[in-house]
């Protein structure tokens, strides 16, 4: 690996051992990474040398056994690495002999000293997060920086500071869409907390976030602050999903930065019931996907995903007969499909979709969860919405010429942005993306 061509957050370097399933291990050392767009690899070198033909046969059995390794850094720190996948590219040394290998890590666990303190600070390293903070915070005699955005939510309270670097990753993000930590979300927290809670919540600060910006935003790391002694004592690196900065489509900018602090704070409550009642996250995903994709036929593709995922968590296709009355009307034409001169399969394949008939079309549907929403259905044209859901859907074009389409795209993104916000309640201002992205008080 070319060290100088790729750009890391974190490094470790030491000896250890990887570790089969059947308890078989093997020493070595190693070299780890986590680069700035999330992925993790590892470098082993092989304390024994293997002959060319053994190595083959050693990885097919390392690739399918391979459980975890474990070691320490050079500093003296305990380490441990895991991989759902054991994959490896290998290069030979001196000749005839390989020792070398590089692999995919699924996380790394980092202890690095013991500690008795009972209050500690978690400091998670964030991808792709611009803003502006809320708080001004003194750097010298004459500089002063908002470089902290302070957040308050399920009574606890969540610092985002900027990076000392800050500007320069920004421009860098800005002018190459590339993938970099922008700043650390820090939280305290207590033996009396659980991690799993602290990292549930980042998670769904990061999805709100990724929602507000635009473009998608996710933790690749945290470290672990003693507030006794500020000394990191563990540190946590996972194989995060990112995609390339996208700054040009936001709901919620970044100045001012109220709004973004407003937004996250009324509307994580609502946010957090809907994920775990209808699956919220799913929809929010979709909608900051298709922003990323780059094909409009891609684009409408997510969002479509988006708009069904909305409706069926929210309204569902539901039966227009109760079923015990349909059942009735069912048997005949049921007995119609089966007195058809046609092939028997077609025959099975109609009698399937004979229960669609008991449905509500997708548009009554949405007429309906746009009214619970006092939402006026008037301004988005939802006849053409659905034709473009079913031409992209079903024949994969849009099925028509000398049509502005991305103007399409625009409206029902804006359709999506309206039924989001009114879902968790937001009333602030947003960007109104049929407008240019001009910041407006939602209706």
């Amino acid at each position: 690996m070319n060290k100088k061509s790729w750009k890391y957050t974190k490094r470790f370097k030491g000896k250890g051992e990887i570790i089969l399933y059947n308890g078989t291990k093997y020493c070595g050392d190693f070299e780890c990474m986590q680069m700035h767009d999330g992925s993790i690899t590892c470098t082993f070198f092989l304390k024994k040398k293997f002959m060319v033909y053994e190595t083959t046969q050693l990885m097919k059995y390392i690739s399918h056994n391979a459980h975890k390794l474990c070691g320490k850094t050079d500093l003296g720190q305990f380490i441990e690495m895991t991989f759902d996948f054991f994959t490896s590219c290998y290069s030979p040394t001196k000749g005839k002999y390989r020792q070398i290998f590089e692999f995919p890590v699924n996380n790394v666990y980092l202890k690095l000293i013991k500690s008795k303190c009972k209050s500690f600070q978690l400091h998670f390293g964030i991808v792709n997060f611009e803003f502006i903070g809320t708080e001004i915070t003194q750097k010298s005699k004459f500089e002063y920086y908002r470089d902290e955005l302070k957040l308050n939510v399920d009574n606890r309270e969540i610092i985002f500071r900027q990076l000392g670097n800050y500007k320069k990753i920004v421009e860098y993000l800005v002018s190459s869409h590339g993938i970099d930590v922008t700043s650390e979300a820090i939280v305290r927290i207590t033996k009396a907390d659980t991690l799993d809670n602290v990292i549930d919540l980042i998670n769904n600060m990061c999805t709100l976030l990724s929602y507000a910006r635009g473009t998608y935003i996710n933790w690749l790391y945290y470290d672990v602050y003693s507030l006794r002694n500020k000394q990191v004592v563990r540190t946590y690196c996972q194989n995060s999903y990112t995609r390339p900065f996208n700054g040009a489509t936001p709901v919620i900018n970044k100045f001012p930065p109220n709004d973004t602090k407003y937004f996250v704070e009324k509307c994580y409550k609502k946010y957090k019931k809907y994920k775990i009642t209808s699956g919220f996250n799913l929809a929010i995903e979709f909608c900051v996907e298709s922003k990323a994709l780059i094909w409009l036929e891609q684009k409408y593709l997510a969002a479509f995903l988006t708009l069904e995922v909305l409706n069926d968590s929210n309204i569902g296709r539901k039966f227009i007969m109760k079923m015990n009355e349909f059942k009735k009307l069912q048997k005949s034409i049921i007995q119609l499909v089966n007195s058809h001169p046609t092939d028997n399969a077609i025959k099975n394949a109609m009698r399937k979709k004979v229960i669609e008939i008991n449905r509500y079309p997708l548009k009554m549907c949405l007429d309906k969860l746009l009214a619970n929403l006092t939402i006026d259905a008037t301004k988005f044209n939802l006849k053409r919405i659905i034709k473009l859901r079913n031409n992209i859907v079903h024949q994969g074009s849009f099925a028509e010429a000398n049509i502005d389409h991305y103007q399409d795209y625009l409206k029902l993104m804006n359709l999506l942005d309206s039924i989001i916000l009114k879902l968790m309640e937001y009333n602030g201002f947003y960007h109104n993306c049929l407008l240019n992205y001009n910041r407006e008080r939602i209706s």
